[in-house]
């Protein structure tokens, strides 16, 4: 199950559901439509079980451009280097902690779940959120400003 949705100040979101995910599984998404995509924050409320001498640290997400090495990784139990489970959930605006957008230029994502431990699996009711920006395509804002130039000049002889 996936959800897309877009606020009032024009960012978008998307929701995969990743319950039941293991080491290596994915999902690639076209967030743009062909135009290009700059991811600026993740929601995550996942829970973890590792089990048989994985560690909760162990289990990590990627995510960047499809074929290209990861430009973000979100490790849920970054610290707890002991078996079991354990539910984690945050929030993170990248520009607020210093980190730069991760930047899709064909708008489509691949997020991927990957671990060191063998025996890490993702629990049911567990959900990452992209927060993103579409970026406009060079002509749409030639466009655009085409657009406000003929508004603006229509103003300015009484239309």
């Amino acid at each position: 199950m996936v959800t897309r949705s877009a606020r009032a100040d024009g960012e978008f979101h998307f929701t995969i559901d990743v319950s039941g995910w293991t080491d290596r599984d994915f999902a690639e998404i076209d967030l743009g439509a062909d135009q290009p995509v700059l991811v600026t924050g993740l929601e995550w409320d996942v829970t973890l079980t590792a089990s048989d001498g994985a560690w909760l640290s162990d289990g990590w997400f990627g995510l960047g451009s499809p074929g290209e090495p990861a430009q973000i990784y979100l490790i849920p139990g970054v610290s707890d280097n002991f078996s079991g489970t354990q539910n984690y959930a945050g929030v993170v605006k990248f520009s607020d902690v210093g980190l730069s957008n991760v930047d899709l230029p064909t708008g489509v994502v691949f997020f991927q779940f990957l671990s060191f431990g063998w025996n890490i699996v993702v629990k049911e009711q567990s959900f990452v959120t992209l927060q993103y920006d579409i970026v406009p395509s060079p002509g749409a804002l030639v466009l655009l400003a085409g657009a406000a130039a003929i508004v603006a000049r229509g103003r300015r002889i009484g239309r």
